[in-house]
């Protein structure tokens, strides 16, 4: 039996935006097709970029699926491959080896990087894909009569499971793990695991809404918008009942967060981080205690298509109403309003869909999938860094100023075995957060972004990530409390430079 319980939200009023003047960035179209927009995208850690281009609705027949980079344009033809429509292509997923995965409506295709499309599994229409950890992917979709297929796929093969009873649409694909997977539908909310795959109950819920005899309001029971998933395995959910509800991960639980005209969901990088878009032009962030206005516009322009890029940094769409939207970037903590912004000649109608699907380049850049084409978003370029002044208040003992740095995802192993054979290598797996001071010696190791380990009496170097500059230990350890980082050694690796 589900249990069922009420967390109250403390909803704070977001405060003025510190960032005046936001920096201005520019869309450079980079790919078009006549009568088509890229409606699924996908970008590969090798930088390629797939996109499948889809006639508008209405309009005409055809399309295509093109690797756009790297040049030169490469048009996937695949005529003579067994139910392969490049004009049917749902979702994209980029693969390690340079293809992608097609979830198309006859079947799940895999395209290799010189163009080869080889279908796999049953043909059913798929049309959600997720990457899973081990290298495979789950899929998710439905047929004309609303029947639900999940698929697994793990090398060539794809694992098909047929759950009983009908939905209307899949909402979000979730793949924790590689053998569980989470399927949001409109009205229900499966999950895979080892056990199969069983329903999640809903029905008398804080996401229920009674039934109503009134002729006029036909609202199905259960009717979710949007869903995300974080870190540490909580569900969040949203839908007609006006609700935010997490479902923790273990046993059935329902908590509401907080009511409200809710939109989209986003989650964040940490366990329990979550961003939340409501229609009313406010950015609610999620701490695992508290929901907390972050932003609000004051003509309540609404932002959608939350996407999270590799560096932490929130881009959404701003809907202008009549007006041309534009594409904005908040920066964390994101309550200082946005960094930057794209304007955009778009004007969302009937057959202008305006932003179609965002993917992350990995390197501050962006690509953007609209109704005049592909586009990217540039980097800016980094602005040059001086020495920080010392300051007579922050001075050590020597008078000079010593901020220090946090650095994350250093990567800590013990001997060439591995984690796999040698238990002191699991031991230390996974990434470990340092402080290292700016002065001499570790200045030079900061600057380098690379640092010195011994492994098996070998140096060998590790690249690294800094996340952000401290004047002492005390501001460092409020940063990380108020992110979610609960452990900081303060005894950094060896650090000599090379």
């Amino acid at each position: 039996m589900a249990a069922f319980g009420t967390r109250a939200a403390s909803a704070q009023t977001a405060s003025e935006p510190t960032v005046a003047h936001p920096e201005r960035l520019t869309l450079e179209i980079i790919a078009t097709a006549p009568s088509h927009y890229p409606r699924a995208l996908a970008v590969g850690r090798d930088g390629s970029v797939w996109a499948a281009f889809m006639a508008e609705q209405g309009v005409m027949v055809g399309g295509g699926l093109a690797r756009v980079r790297p040049e030169p344009l490469l048009h996937i033809v695949g005529q003579t491959t067994p139910g392969w429509r490049s004009d049917q292509v749902n979702a994209l997923l980029a693969a390690p080896d340079g293809g992608v995965l097609a979830a198309t409506e006859r079947g799940l295709h895999r395209v290799t990087a010189a163009g080869q499309v080889i279908p796999l599994g049953e043909a059913i229409p798929w049309q959600h894909l997720a990457a899973a950890a081990d290298g495979g992917a789950w899929l998710a979709g439905t047929d004309r009569e609303h029947h639900l297929f999940v698929g697994r796929l793990v090398g060539d093969r794809v694992t098909v499971f047929r759950p009983r009873g009908r939905c209307r649409e899949v909402v979000r694909l979730f793949a924790p793990t590689p053998d569980r997977a989470v399927v949001v539908c409109s009205d229900q909310v499966w999950q895979i695991g080892p056990r199969g795959i069983v329903p999640l109950p809903l029905a008398g819920s804080p996401l229920f809404t009674p039934p109503s005899r009134s002729p006029e309001r036909r609202q199905p029971p259960i009717w979710l918008y949007d869903a995300a998933l974080t870190a540490d395995g909580s569900l969040f959910l949203i839908g007609a009942t006006r609700r935010l509800v997490r479902v923790p991960p273990g046993r059935p639980r329902y908590e509401v967060v907080a009511t409200g005209s809710f939109s989209e969901l986003c989650a964040g990088r940490h366990a329990q981080d979550l961003l939340v878009a409501d229609f009313d032009g406010r950015l609610w962030r999620w701490n695992g205690q508290q929901l907390e206005c972050v932003h609000e516009d004051r003509d309540r322009r609404a932002l959608r298509r939350l996407t999270l890029d590799s560096h932490g940094s929130l881009w959404a769409e701003e809907d202008r109403g009549s007006a041309p939207h534009r594409l904005v970037r908040f920066d964390p903590p994101y309550s200082e309003g946005p960094h930057a912004v794209v304007p955009l000649d778009l004007r969302p109608g009937l057959l202008s869909p305006g932003i179609l699907a965002l993917g992350d380049d990995g390197c501050g850049g962006l690509f953007v999938s609209t109704n005049e084409g592909l586009g990217y978003v540039a980097a800016p370029p980094p602005e040059p860094r001086s020495r920080p002044v010392a300051e007579p208040a922050h001075a050590a003992a020597g008078g000079a100023i010593m901020p220090r740095f946090i650095i994350r995802a250093i990567p800590m192993v013990h001997c060439k075995r591995g984690p796999a054979v040698c238990a002191r290598c699991r031991a230390l797996a996974g990434p470990r957060l340092c402080l290292l001071d700016l002065d001499p010696p570790d200045r030079g190791q900061v600057e380098r972004r690379v640092i010195g380990l011994e492994i098996d009496g070998q140096k060998v170097w590790r690249e690294f990530d800094v996340v952000r500059t401290f004047v002492d230990e005390a501001e460092a350890r409020a940063y990380a409390a108020d992110h979610g980082i609960t452990t900081i050694d303060l005894t950094p690796p060896d650090v000599d430079p090379p």
